[in-house]
């Protein structure tokens, strides 16, 4: 969101011919939004269909350090699925930032393997979080 009215200036260009009032827009940010599976055998970055089939799911703010989550995670369920949005002010520090989430979820779940099948090719890595992390920076 850019914080601008938009249909409250296209309303004002119509009626009067001209914008008076200066947009407000918003610092630039960048911004993380990935899908994952959490089982007992590791983190899978995988596509948005995990959310449809997840069940009821609800959000949470600073879920494991991300910003925003949508999950079905219940601490009774051995598997769950999540929505992760991540923001920082550059793509340095949202990258960093998300493997810090990645990282705290597989040490809080005794976690070592992460798979991410993108567009490279995927990256399989087992290991300890920060030995996966650092393969995949």
């Amino acid at each position: 969101s850019t914080g601008t009215n938009m249909l409250a200036a296209l309303a004002e260009v119509y009626t009067t011919g001209q914008l008076t009032t200066k947009p407000h827009l918003a610092k630039e940010k960048a911004v993380i939004y990935e899908h994952i599976a959490v089982s007992p055998q590791g983190i899978e970055v995988l596509g948005e269909h995990i959310m449809a089939q997840a069940g009821p799911i609800k959000l949470y703010k600073d879920f494991f350090g991300a910003d925003e989550v949508l999950t079905n995670y219940s601490s009774t369920f051995s598997s769950w699925v999540a929505t992760l949005m991540t923001v920082a002010d550059n793509t340095k520090e949202v990258w960093q930032k998300r493997n810090e989430i990645i990282s705290s979820i597989m040490k809080h779940f005794n976690l070592s393997y992460y798979l991410d099948k993108g567009p490279e090719g995927g990256l399989e890595h087992g290991g300890t979080p920060e030995e996966i992390l650092q393969k995949t920076c």
